[in-house]
C-alpha cells in the first residue's frame, strides 16, 4: 500500500471548500473527498497504479436536496419513513404499508421506523430541486502517475542458475540475528534456506513483496563472509596438483594449463614435472574442482615431463658455486644428469657462470638453462 498526494490551487477567491473525486484509472467508481486546503493526502491506496479524477471549487454550499428510493420487500408492512422536505426543511412522514418502492426528496437521509425490510438508497437527483442550489465551478480533470510501491524486502538471485529468486524481509535481514545491515548490490552472500548447506546468492535490488508471486522467506543461516561475485563464492574451478616432495597443493586454471600442455587436459593420478607457481618439481594431478584458494600458473618456458608416479619422477637438484668463487646457492633443477666441475648458466642470469658442486636436497624453484664443460668454456 502507498500514499497518494493530490496538490491543487487552493487560492480561489470566495472558495469555502474543494470537492475532489478520485478513482483508479480505468474504473467507474469515484471516492469523494472534501477539503479546505491543498494537498489532499490519501493513505493506504494500492501502489503501482495510476489515478484520475476531478477537482471542483465550492463557493456556496447551498441547501442539499437529494432523491432517495424507499424500497420494502414485505407483502404487508406497517412502518413509517421520516425525512426533511427540500422546500422548507420541515420534517415529513410517509406510511409504509406494503411491498414496493417510492421516492422522496430530502435534505437529509430518510429514517425508517417499524419496517425491518425497508431500505433507503440515495439515487440520482432526478426532479429534486434545492431552494438554494450549491455554487461550484466546473470540474477540472486531473491524472496522477502510478504510485511507487514502498520496498519491504531484498531480492536475491541464486548464482547456480541465475533465475531462482528469494525475497527476504528487510526487517529480518537487518536484524542482528541474521546479518545486521543492508546488503550491497551485486555482492554475493552464502545462505542456508533448507538445512542442506550454504548456497550462493547475488543481491539484486530492494522490492515490494506484494508485487511478486514469491512470498517472503527467512534464511536458516547467513554466512558472514561476503564475496565479490558468484565464482568467488562457489570457488574457482581449477586443476589440483600435489607436490610429490612437500605435499603442497597447487591450483592451476584450465586455460593456464592448456597453454603449456598444447591443449591436452591433465590425466588423473599422472605425475608432471615442471615449474608450478615458480617451484620446480614433480606434481601429481588429483582432479579438478571448485576452490577458494589462490590459483597459480605453470611456467611456459619449462617443458612438462610426464611420469606414471612420484617414485619414477626425477627430483634432482644441484648445488652451485659462482665461477668467481664468491657465492654458493642450492636447489637448481636441470632435466639431465650433471657432474661436479661442469659449469652452467641460470634462467634470468644469462651472463653469469656457475660451477656444479653436487646434488642438493633443497628446491629453489629456479632452473639451469645451459651446460658447459667447465667455468672457462662458460666464460667464453
Amino acid at each position: 500500500m502507498a500514499t497518494l498526494t493530490i496538490t491543487f490551487d487552493d487560492t480561489v477567491a470566495n472558495a469555502i471548500k474543494y470537492r475532489i473525486k478520485v478513482r483508479q484509472t480505468g474504473t467507474t467508481t469515484y471516492a469523494i473527498h472534501e477539503v479546505t486546503s491543498s494537498p489532499l493526502v490519501i493513505n493506504n491506496v494500492p501502489c503501482g497504479l495510476s489515478y484520475e479524477g476531478t477537482i471542483q471549487t465550492i463557493c456556496s454550499e447551498g441547501i442539499p436536496c437529494d432523491r432517495y428510493e424507499i424500497n420494502t420487500t414485505e407483502i404487508t408492512a406497517d412502518g413509517d419513513v421520516y425525512y426533511d422536505g427540500c422546500a422548507t426543511g420541515n420534517s415529513i412522514s410517509q406510511a409504509i404499508t406494503s411491498r414496493g418502492s417510492f421516492y422522496v426528496c430530502s435534505r437529509t437521509t430518510p429514517i425508517v421506523q417499524g419496517s425491518s425490510s425497508t431500505t433507503v438508497t440515495k439515487v440520482s437527483q432526478g426532479d429534486c430541486v434545492s431552494p438554494s442550489p450549491e455554487e461550484a465551478s466546473g470540474p477540472v480533470y486531473f491524472t496522477a502517475p502510478a504510485v511507487t510501491c514502498p520496498s519491504d524486502s531484498y531480492r536475491f538471485v541464486l548464482c547456480s542458475d541465475g533465475t531462482t529468486e528469494k525475497l527476504i524481509s528487510q526487517t529480518i535481514w537487518n536484524s542482528n540475528a541474521v546479518y545486521g545491515s543492508a546488503p550491497t548490490v551485486n555482492l554475493v552472500y552464502e545462505m542456508d534456506f533448507d538445512g542442506n548447506g550454504y548456497t550462493c546468492w547475488k543481491y539484486k535490488s530492494e522490492e515490494d513483496s506484494t508485487q511478486h508471486s514469491s512470498s517472503l522467506t527467512i534464511p536458516l543461516d547467513v554466512n558472514q563472509s561476503v564475496f565479490n561475485d558468484c565464482q568467488q563464492c562457489a570457488g574457482i574451478y581449477a586443476h589440483k596438483f600435489e607436490n610429490c616432495s612437500s605435499g603442497v597443493i597447487s591450483w592451476i586454471l584450465p586455460n593456464a594449463w592448456s597453454t603449456v600442455s598444447g591443449g591436452t587436459a591433465p590425466v588423473s593420478n599422472t605425475v608432471y614435472r615442471g615449474r608450478f607457481n615458480q617451484i620446480v618439481g614433480c606434481y601429481k594431478y588429483l582432479g579438478s574442482e571448485n576452490t577458494n584458494s589462490a590459483v597459480g600458473t605453470v611456467h611456459s618456458n619449462f617443458t612438462l615431463e610426464t611420469y606414471s608416479n612420484c617414485q619414477t619422477c626425477p627430483d634432482t637438484f644441484y648445488s652451485l658455486r659462482s665461477c668467481n668463487g664468491t657465492t654458493t646457492q642450492n636447489g637448481f633443477y636441470y632435466g639431465a644428469q650433471l657432474s661436479p666441475g661442469q659449469s652452467v648458466r641460470l634462467l634470468g642470469l644469462p651472463t653469469e657462470c656457475w660451477e656444479v658442486m653436487g646434488t642438493s636436497t633443497s628446491n629453489s624453484g629456479l632452473e639451469i638453462t645451459q651446460v658447459f664443460n667447465d667455468c672457462s668454456s662458460c666464460a667464453v
